[in-house]
């Protein structure tokens, strides 16, 4: 006998129920906080999973399986699909940086990183994870510029009792982090400087971007000029793949009133760096850029006796 009341029917109504109840304006703005949007990643898989184990006891027909099948083998096709792409897209912007390279000696030259990338600490990154000693950044639609340099236990402690003196000279230092955690003895210092003579200057600016449902990406282009003139570019950039499971977003809103708003999409876990070495979106920049440079990775936590010896006094 098959049952009019299943479990796989009490997710799915839950599911519409909420959906609709989104549209009703006081109610949505109280559904909005219980991120209601997101219920529908745990009721939609329960139910087409509670659809499986229905049909396997002969409590609803066995046809009804080819929609589990569809919900759950087709995420997977498309999951599958999404990571080939995923694949392409780095190949092809391997290919694009290859053989991308400038001449820079960090013992003579600096590099200024001027606009969009000064604003997002590429410049202390630099500094820190590999073996150049200064780094420069423009503020973007400014004439300021700001050097970066590392800073041992002793210089660092006179940076802090400075800063504790209303920022005396513009001197801020900042705590030094690797994998998250902070490295002790280390410092970054931020410290207004004359533009140096010999240097590569860094600009990037959006490159590509598609909202395709299998891959949507966002590559940036950096283009390192030197005194001469000659430049090179390479690319970056993030991509998000879909999940081997599904992860629906349905909802509706009045955040923009008074119009309502309704989302359905696929929640993307996170992004796949594309075009880089670097594991995390942060990175990205400063991987490309400090290959295009030639310069090894060389986190200041294995250069802290140097960084010490090299800095005994602040700017």
């Amino acid at each position: 006998m098959i049952r009019l009341t299943t479990p796989s029917r009490v997710f799915f109504a839950i599911t519409a129920a909420a959906y609709f109840l989104q549209m009703v304006p006081v109610v949505s703005e109280i559904l909005f906080f219980l991120a209601v949007m997101a219920w529908p990643i745990l009721l939609l898989n329960l139910g087409f999973l509670a659809m499986i184990f229905e049909s396997a006891f002969g409590e609803s027909p066995r046809i009804l399986l080819i929609f589990p099948v569809l919900w759950f083998g087709g995420n997977a096709a498309a999951a599958t699909m999404s990571q080939i792409r995923l694949s392409d897209l780095r190949s092809e912007v391997e290919r694009m940086n290859e053989g991308k390279t400038v001449s820079f000696d960090p013992a003579s030259q600096t590099v200024v990183f001027d606009g969009e990338e000064a604003m997002s600490g590429v410049a202390s990154r630099l500094v820190g994870s590999y073996d150049a000693p200064v780094a420069f950044a423009r503020q973007t639609g400014g004439s300021k510029l700001l050097a970066f340099t590392m800073g041992g236990r002793d210089i660092c402690q006179k940076a802090w009792d400075r800063r504790s003196g209303l920022w005396k000279k513009d001197i801020s230092p900042s705590g030094y982090q690797e994998n998250n955690k902070l490295v002790h003895g280390l410092c970054v210092i931020r410290y207004p400087a004359a533009p140096p003579p010999s240097r590569i200057t860094v600009k990037s600016r959006a490159y590509q971007k598609s909202e395709g449902f299998l891959l949507p990406f966002e590559l940036k282009e950096f283009t390192l000029t030197d005194a001469s003139g000659k430049s090179v570019s390479v690319y970056a950039g993030t991509a998000q793949t879909l999940s081997w499971y599904p992860l629906p977003i349905l909802g509706c809103s009045y955040i923009e009133k008074p119009h309502l708003k309704c989302y359905e999409y696929v929640f993307r876990l996170s992004a796949d760096p594309v075009g880089g070495r670097a594991s995390r979106e942060s990175d990205l920049p400063v991987d490309v850029i400090a290959r295009a440079l030639g310069l090894e990775k060389a986190p200041a936590s294995t250069r802290a006796a140097k960084i010490n010896a090299d800095r005994t006094d602040l700017p």
